[in-house]
């Protein structure tokens, strides 16, 4: 039996040979035959042996992975390379408004936004937006983390965040801040005149099951309450029966303070929205122009053209 096995291997590596080519002997010691081992030929007929006829070969090997180099940005017309900002292409003018020269009625005249793509937020404060008439506006500084403290606090370099934008306006800033809006900064309407009216998006600031024992007319009211309601103190005085106390405490939450700690810390509490008020009319041509973004030195960031 054994001789029998062994003449049926060596008629195996007769005919392997007879259609590779020459027996060789590496360097390792392995015979090859046109750069394919006798190992490998006798790998194969030993799975024979066990009754298999499928041949196996090794694995194949992956080409080496290549470093696939970034196409260069393309400068805009009468720029070079070099006075493109390391910022390109990060930061985007989206909307441009030329304000209306007959009039000085506040507007929003144009908008900022980071790629969302963006690895980290981007400083834009003493960035300069110019068109072909070559006045500038500066990014002025602003309130990242808008809380009943800052209201009249310290504003700092505003910082886009990846997917965060800000939209610019002619007009002054009711409290003289500009900032990020969050779910409760709605409330400030309240109290400031913003032009534009900042977004009434307050959350409800109490649950279902806190109500269900105060009286109906409460539980009525409480749910006809807007969006970062005033709630009128004649109102409130209204609910004076023995189930109301509960129904009056639930009337004094509704104010900033208590809609920025109840809340802020859950997930999207901050907007991707900033408001920037400029006091200042940006000299755009309202038929057609070129408007530049550049960074702090100078360098072009975008370019939007109508």
């Amino acid at each position: 039996m054994i001789l029998l096995f062994a003449m049926v291997v060596g008629m195996g590596l007769y005919v392997a040979l007879s259609q590779t080519g020459n027996l060789e002997i590496g360097g390792n010691g392995n015979a090859t035959s046109s750069g394919v081992t006798l190992q490998n030929t006798l790998f194969w007929w030993r799975n024979v042996g066990r009754g298999t006829s499928s041949v196996q070969s090794p694995p194949p090997q992956s080409p080496p992975q290549k470093n696939v180099e970034q196409p260069k940005p393309v400068p805009p017309v009468g720029f070079s390379e070099k006075d493109l900002s390391p910022f390109y292409g990060q930061v985007r003018i989206t909307s441009v408004n030329p304000p209306d020269p007959y009039t000085y009625s506040p507007m929003h005249v144009f908008t900022l936004a980071a790629e969302s793509g963006n690895k980290e937020p981007i400083f834009i404060t003493g960035w300069r937006v110019k068109g072909n008439r070559r006045q500038e506006t500066y990014v002025p500084n602003g309130i990242s983390d808008m809380n009943p403290v800052s209201v009249g606090g310290a504003q700092t370099r505003i910082a886009l965040s990846p997917g965060e934008y800000a939209n610019f306006y002619t007009n002054a800033s009711s409290i003289g801040r500009n900032f990020r809006l969050n779910k409760c900064t709605g409330f400030l309407n309240n109290f400031y005149a913003f032009v534009p009216v900042l977004p009434n998006e307050c959350p409800a600031l109490f649950e279902r099951g806190e109500v269900i024992t105060f009286s109906g007319e409460c539980q009525s009211f409480l749910f006809s309450l807007p969006s970062c309601a005033n709630i009128d103190p004649n109102d409130r005085n209204l609910f004076t029966g023995e189930n109301d106390n509960g129904c009056r405490t639930v009337m004094d939450r509704y104010n900033f303070g208590y809609c920025y700690n109840r809340l802020r810390s859950q997930p999207n509490f901050f907007s991707l929205e900033w408001k920037v008020w400029l006091s200042e009319r940006p000299n755009f041509d309202r038929q057609h122009d070129r408007i530049l973004l550049l960074d702090n030195v100078g360098l072009l960031v975008d370019e939007y053209v109508y």
